[in-house]
């Protein structure tokens, strides 16, 4: 959720604390500017002969010109061509065999590359091209005008859900357009694109750029539990980001902590993952996001997948040695992340091979969606602990992203009950694009589809037993109750 198909490998070291925090802020709708950029100058000469060329991506809209002695890349569209530094450092990494886990493949007859991020089963498909694309010869100034044509593009081009937010892009456009003149200051034209984006309620589309040495961001959409804080901190004339963290400490803390594991649970993966038992008999994990697990930060993706598998195991092997009759994922709050995480659990506690949902690009031509499969454990390691028993799930508006492919993966098990309120309705990785100014914006154009094929985009993923998690005018209350309520349901069904 954090991240595009091609992302920066840049990433800031913080505090756990801090850490946790700024990821909270995506659930509540605030984000803070993380950025960074590479300096450029990958030489060529220290490539596999099958990478060099030029390659275009599938949908996604990138153009790479490894023909050179230098490494360049370019966001495109029709008529916009923009370098992004970015994408050179990204491509360079996986061509130079840098990324563990990840793969740039190229087909044999060299017409064909294919990108798999780390762990990840899905791939990006890239063409070798014959010549420059037109578009490239000239690159897109970095005007006003430019610059809101080229972000009219992106969206046009990429963007997978205008017709789910209601919005009328071209018409949007052409509204919009005569009020930019080449005397248009930055700060006029940023508050011109947050205003055009503003009817978008989707928590990941989002602008992100430097004016005057400030960091500046705008995201239209905001969750129901961010608008609970942002009342609350105006009723009691305080900061959102203070109620906002008093919210995460008061459910990672006092509710997960102290009062269901009552201070005997084990907190791990770098504070992202409790678990213990409860009530006896029912294994308990609370999981609050599907990335950064060994501390490393958001593209640490090895270290993570093993931090993952030694956190399941140890609470597997727990769960087992207490002959548990269920286990409760507690997903109520998850800022997702990663994708591979959510196969790698849901792995634990499949039976049999199942497709878990399928995806494809928006913007891809001719390309069927790519099924993805969750692999049982006991199929792939006897060694690793696996629960086949009843298993449930609780979810909210507050389980977002990576979180959502997690209750995905679980759902399509004949074995997993999905409790709780719809899900944020945010299943699309981040298409991150540089606009000629360098500012950068978020947009959705990846469809997932579940086992059935619905898609569950902007309206949430449902559960199968509906209930409220977080009190919508307090989100201080709410969740234990939630998970007292299944603890009764499970103890009912399988007393």
């Amino acid at each position: 959720m954090f991240v595009g198909k091609l992302h920066s490998q840049c990433h800031v070291q913080s505090s756990r604390r801090r850490s946790i925090y700024r990821a909270f802020m995506l659930v509540v709708g605030f984000t803070s500017l993380m950025s960074c950029q590479s300096t450029g100058g990958w030489h060529m000469d220290t490539l596999a002969i099958e990478y060099r060329g030029l390659w275009q991506s599938n949908g996604y809209g990138y153009f790479i010109d490894a023909s050179g002695p230098t490494l360049k890349a370019y966001n495109i569209t029709a008529d916009v061509c923009v370098r992004d530094s970015d994408i050179e450092e990204v491509f360079y990494s996986y061509a130079s065999q840098q990324i563990e886990g990840g793969e740039l493949v190229a087909t044999a007859d060299g017409q064909y590359l294919y990108l798999k991020e780390p762990f990840e089963e899905y791939q990006m498909q890239l063409t070798r091209l014959d010549r420059l694309p037109a578009q490239c010869r000239h690159l897109t100034e970095n005007t006003p005008m430019a610059n809101f044509d080229a972000l009219s593009s992106y969206m046009q081009t990429h963007y997978a859900f205008f017709e789910l937010y209601g919005v009328d892009w071209p018409k949007t456009v052409a509204s919009y357009r005569p009020k930019v003149t080449d005397t248009t200051s930055e700060a006029d034209l940023f508050r011109l694109f947050s205003d055009m984006l503003a009817p978008i309620q989707d928590a990941h589309v989002s602008l992100r750029g430097i004016i005057d040495g400030d960091e500046v961001s705008y995201e239209p959409e905001i969750s129901p539990l961010g608008k609970a804080t942002q009342t609350i901190a105006e009723q009691l004339n305080t900061s959102k980001d203070n109620i906002d963290e008093k919210l995460l400490e008061h459910y990672w803390v006092n509710d997960i902590h102290q009062e269901i594991l009552q201070g005997q649970g084990v907190m791990a993966a770098n504070d992202w993952i409790q678990y213990g038992i409860v009530d006896q008999d029912i294994g308990y994990m609370a999981i609050a996001s599907t990335y950064d697990y060994a501390g490393g930060g958001i593209n640490d993706n090895a270290n993570t997948r093993r931090q993952l598998k030694q956190v399941l195991d140890q609470a597997l092997m727990l769960f087992n040695d207490r002959s548990v009759k269920a286990v409760l994922l507690d997903l109520s709050i998850n800022f997702g992340g990663h994708s591979f995480p959510a196969m790698d659990i849901a792995a634990r506690f499949a039976t049999r091979p199942t497709q878990a949902f399928s995806k494809k690009a928006y913007d891809a031509v001719g390309l069927n969606a790519f099924p993805i499969q969750v692999t049982p454990t006991h199929q792939q390691s006897e060694e690793q602990p696996y629960f086949h028993g009843p298993v449930y799930v609780l979810a909210s508006s507050a389980t977002v992203s990576g979180g959502e492919e997690v209750v995905l993966a679980l759902r399509a098990l004949p074995n997993v009950t999905v409790m709780g309120e719809r899900t944020r309705g945010a299943l699309s990785d981040i298409l991150e694009k540089t606009l000629p100014n360098g500012w950068r914006i978020g947009l959705s154009n990846e469809i997932y589809m579940d086992e059935n094929d619905d898609v569950w985009e902007g309206d949430g993923i449902p559960p199968d037993v509906e209930m409220p998690v977080f009190d919508p005018n307090n989100p201080f209350k709410g969740h234990l109750e939630a998970v007292n309520q299944v603890i009764e349901n499970i103890h009912n069904e399988r007393s």
